[in-house]
């Protein structure tokens, strides 16, 4: 008993002896959040197609004649304007054949003149033999000599009439290929091509210049759902590179392609981009109604959701993206308006305490 009394106070002198140590509580973490204040809108959803640029006409200027190529007066890439001389044949050789064929035209009408003349005399000759006959001076047999010789001048003076014909048509032939000895642009262009150098032969038909339209088109296949959306003389917004252009649709072909079963699109632009350029194009659909928030505030865990702040509290909100636009989305499931956390959500869970910070 004595023992047990003697363990106890030695136990209460240890305990009076020892220092009182204070607990210490941590204090809740509050983490600094960056926010952007978000609401409810209407927007207008796009689906974003990929086009290239075209040439809207392809021109392949060529002579009408034969002839040795004397000039060239383009080059690759040079804009010519309507009417703009592109190249010329020699014209020595089609000088001659004119100048022969006017010749011919001369000879043609002078015996033409000069049948006229005899065919005059002689129906003159007629009349007079024909009331000769009739008074009964002439034969039957003066009168058919006459009347023989009558038509035969006649006849000559129907061929010689041909032959003119055949010289006046043959020199304006003529004077048309001689015109033809030049090729001038139809309308303004892009020279693409030049197929030939000055001094080359050339053959009529074959291709001297090639040219395209000054300004190019773009070309796209649009699905059948989004057929509806456009209209011929609509504007739709394009990207190429660093450049933002606004295009016209020109066509919308009715028919859709075999492979893709898209229906293509062209639309004119205002600027000389290269043939072959990528395009963007972003065609207006339906509207959709939701809050547009940065893509990179959407966490997942199998299920959309981001972080809003709530009395200095983070709450967690299920969302469903209904429309991307670039690197923010049209989201539905937030309230009208919300306090969205947009920097500082990793290591976030519902519950944690923030503070809002500025930039």
């Amino acid at each position: 008993m004595k023992k047990l009394v003697i363990i106890i106070l030695v136990v209460m002198a240890m305990l009076m002896g020892c220092r009182e140590e204070s607990i210490k509580v941590s204090a809740p973490i509050i983490k600094s959040v960056k926010v952007n204040e978000i609401s409810n809108e209407t927007y207008q959803n796009y689906e974003r197609y990929v086009g290239h640029v075209t040439s809207s006409g392809i021109i392949k200027r060529s002579f009408e004649v034969d002839g040795k190529v004397e000039l060239i007066d383009v080059a690759i890439g040079d804009v010519v304007s309507e009417g703009q001389l592109i190249a010329s044949v020699d014209t020595e050789g089609l000088k001659y054949a004119l100048d022969a064929a006017k010749a011919e035209l001369s000879a043609s009408n002078a015996q033409y003149q000069k049948s006229l003349e005899s065919l005059k005399y002689a129906d003159e000759l007629l009349t007079n033999t024909n009331s000769l006959y009739t008074a009964g001076v002439a034969s039957k047999t003066e009168y058919d000599q006459v009347k023989l010789n009558y038509d035969v001048l006649k006849s000559d003076v129907n061929s010689a009439r041909e032959l003119k014909n055949q010289a006046a048509t043959n020199v304006e032939v003529k004077e048309y290929m001689l015109k033809q000895s030049d090729i001038y642009a139809l309308k303004a262009g892009v020279v693409v091509d030049v197929l030939l150098e000055p001094g080359e032969l050339i053959s009529a038909g074959y291709p001297v210049v090639i040219l395209r339209d000054i300004h190019p088109v773009v070309s796209f296949g649009i699905s059948q759902n989004d057929l509806k959306y456009i209209d011929i003389g609509s504007f739709l917004n394009l990207t190429c590179d660093d450049y933002e252009l606004t295009g016209e649709i020109l066509s919308i072909n009715q028919v859709p392609d075999n492979t893709t079963q898209t229906y293509e699109v062209e639309l004119s632009i205002n600027k000389d981009l290269p043939l072959g350029s990528i395009i963007l194009i972003d065609v207006p659909t339906e509207f959709v109604k939701g809050a547009k928030i940065p893509l990179g505030s959407i966490r997942s865990d199998g299920t959309d959701f981001v972080f809003i702040v709530t009395d200095d509290y983070v709450s967690r909100v299920n969302i469903e993206v209904i429309a991307i636009f670039n690197q923010e989305v049209v989201v539905s499931g937030l309230p009208e308006t919300s306090t969205l956390i947009v920097e500082g959500i990793l290591g976030l869970t519902a519950g944690d305490s923030v503070k809002i910070v500025e930039d």
